[in-house]
């Protein structure tokens, strides 16, 4: 009923969207309206409210630090080894910052980054969500740090 009175559009209308979705879901909602000759407004109304698709679910992967190994890996560990220690001036805190990056090891930045693929699937199980801190912090404790 309701996708009906939004322009006439009815059953075939939403599996044409669901398609156009399922094979690019990186497409833009008015890109995709030019091509079914409905408003941008109509079809966000459908990806809404039809599909039960929410366009900040699928933004939040793309922001969460979850995904991003320089918020769930390299900056906590630079804070943790950089504040063992007070620092009186901005340089003196950026020169260690610089030395702790330098003393990085190899395999621990590669061991951070194969986790990756477990880090996305985390995140589709959780339906992009945020990870809960719990999950985040098990990272640290894998590698002692």
């Amino acid at each position: 009923a309701l996708q009906q009175r939004r322009q006439g559009q009815g059953p075939d209308f939403i599996r044409r969207v669901s398609d156009i979705f399922e094979h690019d879901p990186s497409r833009s909602i008015r890109d995709a309206a030019k091509e079914l000759g409905v408003s941008h407004v109509t079809l966000l109304a459908c990806v809404n409210e039809d599909l039960r698709c929410h366009s900040y679910k699928l933004k939040a992967g793309q922001l969460s630090p979850d995904l991003n190994p320089m918020d769930y890996f390299f900056w906590g560990y630079l804070e943790r080894h950089t504040n063992r220690l007070a620092h009186n001036t901005k340089a003196a805190l950026i020169i260690s910052i610089m030395k702790q990056a330098r003393k990085l090891d190899r395999a621990l930045v590669a061991k951070a980054c194969s986790s990756f693929r477990t880090r996305i699937q985390r995140v589709i199980d959780a339906e992009g969500e945020w990870m809960e801190l719990a999950e985040s912090t098990h990272l640290y404790e894998h590698f002692n740090i």
